[in-house]
C-alpha cells in the first residue's frame, strides 16, 4: 500500500510539475520577409533553437523572466526580455537589422559556420544512428 501511494504521489508530482510552463514564440523578420535559422539562446539556460523555414520558433520554459538573445550572420543582434507566469503563451515579432557595417549583402564575405544548435546536434545523431542501423541490417 505504501508503495502505490508513493508512486501515486509522484506520478501527480510530475503531472503538476508539467503544467508549470510557459511558451515564448514567434516570428522573425527582416525588411523582405521572414528569416529561417536564426539562433535564439535563452539566458541562464542551455536551450537553444532556431527559427523554422517560415521564420518561426517556439519555445518551452520554466516561468520566470529570461532574456532570448537572435542573432543571425550579418545582422544586428537582437534581445527581448520576457516575464513568463505559468501556462502563459507570450509572443513576439523580432525585425532584424543589418549590422552597420555590413548593410550591402551582395558584398559580403560568407559568414563563418556557426555552432550547430542543440535540436540540430540531436537530429543529426538520430540520422546518423538510423543509418548505421540500417546498413547493418541484412
Amino acid at each position: 500500500m505504501k508503495k502505490t501511494t508513493v508512486f501515486v504521489a509522484m506520478i501527480l508530482w510530475t503531472a503538476v510539475a508539467a503544467a508549470q510552463t510557459a511558451v515564448v514564440r514567434g516570428e522573425v523578420f527582416d525588411d523582405s520577409g521572414l528569416l529561417p535559422g536564426v539562433n535564439i539562446a535563452v539566458s541562464g539556460q542551455s536551450v537553444r533553437v532556431s527559427t523554422d523555414a517560415d521564420g518561426a520558433f517556439a519555445v518551452e520554459l520554466q516561468p520566470g523572466v529570461y532574456d532570448l538573445s537572435f542573432s543571425f550572420p550579418r545582422y544586428t543582434s537582437e534581445v527581448r526580455s520576457v516575464n513568463l507566469r505559468p501556462d502563459a503563451i507570450k509572443d513576439l515579432e523580432i525585425e532584424m537589422r543589418p549590422a552597420a557595417d555590413n548593410p550591402d549583402f551582395s558584398s559580403a564575405e560568407p559568414a563563418k559556420e556557426e555552432e550547430l544548435s542543440e535540436v540540430t546536434r540531436s537530429a543529426l545523431k538520430i540520422f546518423i544512428f538510423v543509418r548505421n542501423y540500417l546498413l547493418r541490417m541484412p
